[in-house]
């Protein structure tokens, strides 16, 4: 994708679901037909890409329904699930502020 391609930075972009599908030798471990899924570009993810000038890469991710399968978006939930419970215990209790601390 281009630099100057502002659209799927906005409003997202279809990727092929295939993607959990590919074993490392990139085959597909299933048969069938796989299709496009809407995906978004993570806004804080992009990095320079060392192999290539004028290159970046940024991080994207499903979307929607699909997107909840997504490792990603799974361990991103399961953070904020395990913020928000140390917060409601650390009103109960005092002491822990500073062992929450060290998880943020």
């Amino acid at each position: 994708m281009s630099a100057d391609n502002g659209q799927a930075r906005r409003q997202g972009l279809s990727f092929c679901e295939v993607l959990y599908f590919w074993d490392i030798a990139e085959k597909t471990f299933i048969d069938g037909a796989f299709i496009d899924r809407p995906a978004f570009l993570d806004a804080s993810s992009p990095r320079k890409y060392p192999f290539a000038d004028d290159a970046a890469l940024c991080i994207a991710d499903f979307s929607g329904d699909f997107g909840k399968r997504s490792p990603r978006n799974l361990c991103q939930r399961l953070i904020a699930e395990v913020r928000s419970q140390a917060r409601v215990h650390c009103k109960r209790a005092r002491p822990c502020r500073a062992s929450v601390a060290r998880y943020r």
